[in-house]
């Protein structure tokens, strides 16, 4: 089924429409889960986002790999006038102010620190703000959500957690084991985040969480961000998910934790075509990948183009606030959704 077919939200009126796109246009928007982005764009200046926490090592990479991926964003930054580097949480506002893209650096596992507890500032005197404890499968940390037993937060993690802690990185729980979402959520004396991960109430999948899980992540001050990635929004059904699952998956998410604890994240590539072949091809090779969407992939295509219908990629984003006014939520709450929530957790945890 085609990646562009469309599924119109109901109630879009040109009213409607007008004003979602003011208060896209006027907010803060962060994106907190995408890959990197290799160069300003036509689907960059689409979706209206103020800043991208941007995956910069694929999975499994070792420092040599990171660093060489940090060294090309810098030049890209460097290079172009629409970009620049998020460090602190003021910078959202500043690169707000200046009409630029933020570009929030994140790894989404720890293997580019070499199991060593001093790369951590190492690297995040390098930019890194944002940490994956696993990606899916099991880590020297922590167990992703696709093993079979999920262990828990190794003694190693717990070390690797109190360092984020001291250093300013956060802690970012999407892909990672259930189990192990619960103890790092006890354990990190600052909030945390799941950069991408919808609830499993409404999508029974394996990279979801408990409605308790996303209560408690609340609870302790962090932000779950709800991602439109197709597969994650699907009810196990025959129909292929639109945009209006999404926006059905947001209101559950937002009843189970309050405003105040829900972000987005769209999982969607920044430059279209900036993941590689090879990770392309290597990550649906994986025991944990092959398990985690079979029956999506059976019904509905590779789950690596996991779009919804009514919603193509980032360039969309703004679909969303769409979805948001036309459902009736106030410009306040939306804010918070956009990227308020995120920098108050940004602010506790990188200061």
């Amino acid at each position: 089924m085609s990646s562009t077919a469309v599924a119109p939200l109901p109630n879009i009126t040109p009213e409607v429409r007008e004003h979602a796109r003011n208060l896209h246009a006027e907010s803060i928007v962060i994106d907190a889960a995408t890959q990197r982005a290799y160069g300003y764009s036509e689907h960059l200046r689409a979706s209206g986002v103020t800043a991208l926490n941007a995956t910069l090592p694929s999975p499994d990479e070792s420092a040599n790999s990171a660093l060489e991926r940090l060294a090309v964003m810098y030049e890209v930054i460097r290079k172009t006038p629409e970009f620049c580097l998020i460090e602190k949480a003021s910078d959202f506002a500043k690169a707000k102010a200046n009409g630029q893209i933020g570009t929030i650096i994140a790894f989404q596992d720890p293997y580019p620190l070499q199991y060593s507890f001093a790369m951590v500032e190492a690297f995040h005197r390098l930019g890194l703000r944002v940490l994956q404890l696993a990606y899916s499968g099991r880590s020297w940390a922590a167990d992703g959500c696709g093993e079979d037993v999920d262990a828990g937060i190794s003694k190693d993690g717990k070390v690797l957690i109190r360092e984020m802690n001291r250093v300013g990185v956060t802690v970012d729980l999407a892909h990672v084991g259930i189990r192990s979402s619960y103890e790092a959520t006890e354990l990190s004396e600052k909030p945390v985040i799941c950069s991408h991960g919808n609830s499993k109430t409404r999508s029974d999948v394996g990279r979801n969480l408990p409605d308790d899980l996303i209560r408690k992540i609340a609870e302790k001050g962090g932000v779950v961000c709800a991602t439109p990635y197709g597969p994650l929004n699907w009810d196990l059904g025959d129909t292929r998910p639109s945009l209006s699952s999404f926006l059905d998956m947001l209101d559950h998410m937002i009843d189970v934790a309050g405003i105040d604890a829900i972000g987005i994240g769209t999982d969607e590539e920044s430059t279209p075509g900036s993941m590689s072949y090879a990770t392309k091809v290597r990550l649906p090779l994986k025991g944990y990948f092959q398990d985690a969407y079979k029956g999506y992939t059976t019904k509905f295509g590779p789950a690596m183009q996991g779009t919804l219908q009514g919603f193509r990629g980032l360039n969309d984003y703004p679909l969303i606030t769409e979805g948001l006014v036309s459902r009736g939520y106030d410009d306040e709450s939306i804010r918070k959704l956009l990227g308020l929530n995120l920098i108050r957790v940004f602010e506790q945890t990188w200061a």
